[in-house]
This record gives structure tokens, sequence and C-alpha cells, in this order.
């Protein structure tokens, strides 16, 4: 019931009156369902992290509107789809469910609103398991790291260069990683064009250029060896004219 629920929120630091919480701290209670939450209408941010809930997510999020932010990781989830947290919850920005048992995320698991997704440590395999992810117009951050994903024909590498504004991603830990060798990084930078950040290591300008190159001259190392070499070249360059300016002044 709420009041079982509101007494946990107190005991964190929350409020006795359900509708006044924005933020529940709900993890580890070893809940195998979500109940006892229509009265908590005013949450923005729900933790529900390391409790037994599965497989599915049910009904039990539906009065939470204002939900913005949702932490599912390390339960016991095959699929949220029950939940419709498209259509429920459009203000979603961000959703972790690492440590799940998910094997494929379908069309309108998410609403257009998220930002930032984590699906680490599930059971995702293929493109097709995450091709629903392209449809997100503003997922900016994007965590699939340990899965076991494959990518004989680049097409992960495809479904992800689809996602129109991907920034961050992490990818390491996955079967591709081992396939792709030394080349891991040079084929995913020069894929992912709008890539910025490759499992928590920024992409530089440098590496950019260089595997675009690798990519445009048939994976050739020799091509981008050519094309930093004209980078740095050009860099210094600019320097020097730089100094020189200073220096007739």
């Amino acid at each position: 019931t709420h009041e079982v629920v509101a007494r946990m929120a107190r005991e964190t630091d929350g409020y006795m009156l359900p509708e006044v919480n924005d933020i529940l701290w709900l993890s580890d209670k070893r809940w195998r369902a979500v109940a006892g939450l229509d009265a908590f209408t005013g949450v923005t941010i729900l933790h529900l992290e390391n409790n037994r809930i599965g497989p599915t997510l049910g009904d039990g999020l539906q009065a939470m509107r204002k939900l913005a932010v949702l932490h599912l990781n390390g339960n016991s989830l095959t699929s949220v789809d029950d939940a419709r947290l498209a259509r429920r919850h459009p203000s979603l920005v961000s959703v972790s469910l690492a440590g799940n048992r998910i094997s494929r995320v379908s069309n309108d698991a998410f609403p257009n609103s998220l930002r930032t997704l984590s699906l680490a440590k599930n059971r995702l395999r293929d493109a097709s398991a995450i091709e629903a992810l392209s449809r997100l117009p503003d997922l900016e951050t994007l965590d699939l790291g340990e899965n076991e994903l494959r990518d004989e024909d680049e097409d992960v590498l495809k479904v992800l260069a689809e996602c129109p504004s991907l920034r961050a991603l992490t990818l390491r830990g996955n079967p591709l990683q081992h396939s792709l060798g030394l080349d891991y990084r040079r084929a995913l930078v020069s894929a992912l064009p709008s890539l910025t950040c490759l499992d928590d290591k920024a992409v530089s300008a440098m590496e950019r250029e260089g595997a675009e190159a690798w990519r445009r001259g048939g994976k050739s190392k020799q091509a981008e060896k050519e094309a930093k070499e004209s980078l740095v070249f050009a860099r210094d360059e600019r320097r020097r004219a730089a100094t020189r300016a200073a220096a007739a002044e």
C-alpha cells in the first residue's frame, strides 16, 4: 500500500504525504513487482535499483506522469513494454536498465524525449535487438556495454549511425570489440560522425580525421597516417603564422 511506501520514503528523508515527494528511493527492497505508488504523483526521479522486479514492469508507474529519471538497474526484467513508458511518461529523459535480462528493444518502449539510456549487461545480440533506438530523436548518451552484440556485417554500426543525436556511446565488452580488434575505435568513430565520446574516452579531432581517412581509403592505415600528418602540418602552420603576425606588430 502507499502507506508502506510512504514510510519507506520517510526513512530516506522523504515525506509522509505521497504527492509531495519528487525523489523516491526504493532500492534494495527485494520487490518482485512495482505496486503501491499510485499516490506518488509528483515523483520526477525514481530509484528502483537492485530489487527482483521482473520479468515485466507492469502498470505500477502509471500515476507518475511527471517522471523524468528512472533507475531500474539490477533487476530481472526481460521487457518494459507493458509499462507503456512512451505513452504514459512523455517527460522521461533518462532510463537505466543495466543488469537485467533484456534481449530486444521494441519500437514503442521509450518516449521521444529520452536522452540517456543504459542497457549495459543485458542480452542484446544483434542489430535487430537495438534497431528501435534509431527512432529516438533526442538520444544522446547510450550504454550498450557488456552485452552479446556481434557485428560481422557492420549492421550494428549502421543502426547506431542512424541515431540522429548520439554523442556518447559505450560499447566495450561486446563480442564485436574482439572481432574488430585494433580497428575497433577506427570503425566506430568513422561510422558515427557525431560521436564525441566512445567508452568514456573523448574522440579527438586527430582521431576522427584519421579514422575517417582510414575508412575512405578502404580501411588503409597508410591513409590514416597521412591524414594525421596533414592535420599536424596544418596546425603547425597556423601556429607559425600566428607567431610571425605577433612578431610583426
